[in-house]
């Protein structure tokens, strides 16, 4: 099978996945345009050397070699997959195996059983603790029905043009939005108000992360990143970056921080939106993003936007 009919049959299910505000708005060829070029990046992964020696040079996984952290082309029970090894977090005792794109449903405590044992099985020398996969549908339902499944990332996206037509969010007026430039002056706080946040929820690590300088520099050197200003205070920051997921296009959401002071406050879909104001569009750009599916707070803040539910990713533990 050639790379461009391999293309061509991932894509009747990642269409079916797409949401009918998303497909009315941009057209069936637009999403087949933008997912097609989504799967032919992947595609050229199965043979990217350069990808599999980068993978090796810093995992070194006993008993592996480089092809091993190369997408993989497999067949399963169910149908087709391209899979891919991970380690959640870039933790190597955390590996996983993800699901970039298959022709098939996981959506019974069976099928991803099954799926699972295969999957284990091609990846044995990475020893995988779980499986991840994209559903179009938040099924809280399998998810609480089965202690193997956990929910992961909701994706959250609606479009910019769109949002900056809703009515402004309560306390909008209170927020100030102001280019980030020096990291240095508040970094420190930064950190801190992550550290606190994990001192009281231990889990949630797994809900968001700490961003280092370099990563958060990279989005001052676009105009991408702000501080969050309430009152001549110093409140948080929020960052975006250009980029593309599935059949989205447009700002990623990349990080969303009060600090403690302000949390609780109704402030957080205020600054969504006062950011929204800044970011140059040109008609078809999205506001999108992913939030922990326990990360409650954060996901009724985007709602109160204007965005809406996507699709989420899931795990499952391989039983051993």
């Amino acid at each position: 099978m050639s790379l461009q009919q391999n293309a061509v049959y991932w894509l009747p299910l990642e269409l079916a996945h797409c949401p009918t505000f998303i497909l009315e708005r941009l057209g069936q060829d637009e999403v087949e345009k933008r997912l097609n070029q989504s799967i032919a990046t992947n595609i050229q992964r199965l043979n990217d050397d350069e990808f599999g020696k980068q993978g090796y040079k810093h995992c070194q996984i006993p008993n592996t070699q480089p092809d091993d952290y190369k997408y993989r082309l497999l067949e399963t029970p169910l149908g087709t997959a391209i899979t891919s090894i991970r380690f959640i977090g870039g933790d190597l005792s955390k590996p996983a195996v993800f699901l970039i794109h298959k022709d098939f449903e996981l959506d019974t405590a069976e099928k991803i059983k099954q799926t699972a044992q295969f999957i284990a099985q091609e990846y044995a020398v990475f020893k995988p603790q779980r499986i991840r996969w994209y559903s179009p549908q938040i099924d809280y339902h399998l998810i609480a029905k089965n202690d193997f499944i956990q929910g992961d990332l909701v994706f959250i996206a609606e479009f910019i043009d769109w949002l900056k037509q809703q009515p402004f969010p309560p306390n909008y007026d209170q927020v100030q939005l102001k280019p980030a430039q020096s990291i240095q002056e508040w970094y420190p706080q930064y950190k801190a108000s992550y550290e606190g946040l994990y001192k009281e929820n231990p889990n949630f690590k797994e809900m968001a992360s700490l961003e280092s300088k370099e990563t958060l520099q990279y989005l001052v050197d676009k105009n991408l990143l702000y501080e969050i200003w309430i009152e001549n205070t110093w409140a948080g920051i929020i960052g975006v970056d250009k980029d593309s997921e599935l059949f989205m296009e447009g700002y990623l959401v990349y990080e969303e921080l009060l600090i403690d002071k302000f949390r609780g406050k109704k402030l957080g879909a205020a600054t969504q939106r006062k950011m929204l104001e800044q970011l140059p569009i040109t008609g078809q750009e999205m506001l999108f993003g992913t939030i922990h599916y326990k990360n409650t707070p954060s996901i009724k803040t985007a709602l109160k936007v204007g965005r809406k539910t996507v699709g989420m990713y899931i795990f499952a533990e391989i039983e051993k």
